[in-house]
This record gives structure tokens, sequence and C-alpha cells, in this order.
């Protein structure tokens, strides 16, 4: 397992990971896997985010891609995405961190169902 001080958000989108990756965040550690089910064929549609929010604290999200349905990994790509842009935002104008992340849950759903294939996260 590698380790690194997390400084900028981290996203790992719709990828096999082979080692778990670590950082330290907000006066702790907190670590990444993700990789498809061992049982299936199909391609992993997850993404996963580690955010921090000054030095006290930190956000871990995860966006489970619809499998089966089509861009479950763009879907839940743009869903962190989003949410990583609103937590930043949310930082710089001094917004409450629950306020940020509720903001970033609206945008991602706004733009997941603005995608209009049936994509879902």
């Amino acid at each position: 397992m590698t380790e690194d001080c997390l400084t900028e958000t981290k996203i790992v989108a719709a990828h096999d990971m082979t080692a778990c990756r670590q950082w330290s965040l907000a006066r702790g550690k907190a670590a990444l896997f993700t990789a498809r089910c061992p049982d299936k064929e199909s391609s992993n549609e997850d993404s996963a985010m580690l955010a921090p929010w000054g030095e006290q604290a930190g956000i871990m999200a995860v966006a489970d891609g619809l499998g089966g349905e089509r861009a479950g990994g763009d879907a839940s790509r743009l869903a962190l995405e989003l949410l990583a842009e609103s937590i930043k935002g949310g930082l710089a104008s001094g917004s409450l961190l629950r306020t940020a992340i509720l903001n970033g849950f609206e945008a991602a759903n706004q733009a997941v169902q603005a995608m209009g294939i049936g994509a879902a996260t």
C-alpha cells in the first residue's frame, strides 16, 4: 500500500486498481481501492473520491455506476467531479461542509439526469 499526503481532491473513476492507495488526510489516514466484481466480466463502473476540507476534515465518497445500464461509469465519474467542484467552491466561500455536500449531490443528480440516456449512479 502506498501513502501520500492528500492536498487536492483525488478521484478514481471506473478503474480496476491492483493495489490499495493510502493518503494522509485531516489528521488521519484514508484509503481507496476499487475493482470490478470478481465474478463479472463487465467493466468496473464505480468511482471513489477523497477530498480535503481544510486541515481538520476530509470527505470520502463512492458513486456506484449502475451496471448494465448505458454509461454507468460516466455517470459515477461525473457525479463525483461535480461533488468535488461543489466542495472546493464551498471551502473557498466559507460555506458549511454540509451545504457544500448537499449542493454537490443536487448538481450531480441534475447532470446525470440531463445525460438523457438512462445512466444512473
